[in-house]
């Protein structure tokens, strides 16, 4: 009876600790927003997702905002951007050419969040007529992590050719070498956040 006692108390204090770890990632099941952020700290929404426990980590699925967004046609497709002064920021869809900017679904675990960093992939361009098309240089992927029951990223800027003209057979061929840190500052969007 002292034994089953003993190992009682040995589980709940080992419960207790694990619990009180400041490493522990808070639950991040249910329904979040998504919204770029300004560097004044301005938050635009431009989707949804849905966030679902899954095999030690969350199956996801992201809806866009349409409404936040202007359809515009380039290389035989219709992108979803976001209109500005000097910069269009336009929605990306990974895989290229398959673009279905509401059907964006996939799995992540707190420490790998890359099916929802490409289903988040977006491309600058200057605004017509400076620029009819995108250009597939000036990529930009919000690197995540998660932080308490929020997601938050950094944008850096990469060459989406990469991954367009790649042999490789990795299903998400960007390294952490293809990234390139920009001045946040010069951003229009440094940030994204999900919570």
């Amino acid at each position: 009876m002292n034994y089953l006692r003993n190992v009682g108390a040995s589980l709940a204090l080992i419960a207790l600790n694990l619990i009180s770890l400041p490493g522990h990632a808070a639950d991040l099941t249910g329904h979040k927003i998504i919204s770029l952020v300004s560097p004044a700290g301005e938050k635009i929404e431009i989707g949804e997702v849905e966030l679902r426990p899954r095999y030690g980590g969350y199956g996801f699925e992201v809806s866009f905002k349409r409404e936040a967004f202007k359809e515009i046609y380039m290389q035989e497709t219709n992108f979803l951007c976001l209109p500005g002064a000097r910069r269009d920021i336009c929605h990306f869809p990974f895989p290229p050419g398959d673009y279905s900017p509401d059907d964006s679904s996939g799995f992540f675990t707190a420490g790998d969040l890359k099916e929802l960093e490409y289903a988040l992939l977006f491309v600058h361009k200057r605004p017509a007529p400076a620029e009819i098309d995108i250009n597939l240089f000036n990529g930009m992927y919000y690197r995540l992590t998660v932080v308490g029951n929020r997601i938050e990223g950094t944008v850096f800027g990469v060459n989406f050719n990469h991954f367009v003209v790649s042999n490789e057979k990795d299903k998400y061929p960007l390294k952490p070498s293809d990234l390139d840190p920009v001045d946040l500052r010069d951003e229009r969007f440094p940030h994204l956040v999900i919570e």
